[in-house]
């Protein structure tokens, strides 16, 4: 599904990269095989890439991590006080 969205092979090899490259494009062809319209699964798109980059950045690569820093992304990218991860306030993983 990826592919479908950013055409440029430089865009797509730099995705490739990422270590939730798979697991992104499945969700996208899950979400396509649901109706979804290509512009909504893009949008989709863009926002989970921004947020595995982000995950990446902090050194985050287990998929159990993923849910303990969407608050933490949520408010950086709102331009927020950052909150702490669920894992930080006490919430088991």
């Amino acid at each position: 599904m990826i592919e479908r969205i950013w055409t440029s092979p430089k865009k797509r090899e730099q995705l490739e990269r990422n270590w939730l490259y798979r697991h992104l494009d499945d969700y996208l062809e899950f979400r396509a095989s649901q109706g979804y319209a290509l512009a909504t699964i893009s949008n989709s798109a863009f926002h989970l890439i921004r947020y595995a980059a982000y995950l990446h950045t902090i050194g985050k690569a287990r998929l159990q991590e993923i849910p303990n820093w969407v608050d933490d992304y949520v408010t950086r990218v709102n331009g927020r006080t950052t909150v702490q991860p669920l894992s930080a306030q006490g919430v088991a993983d």
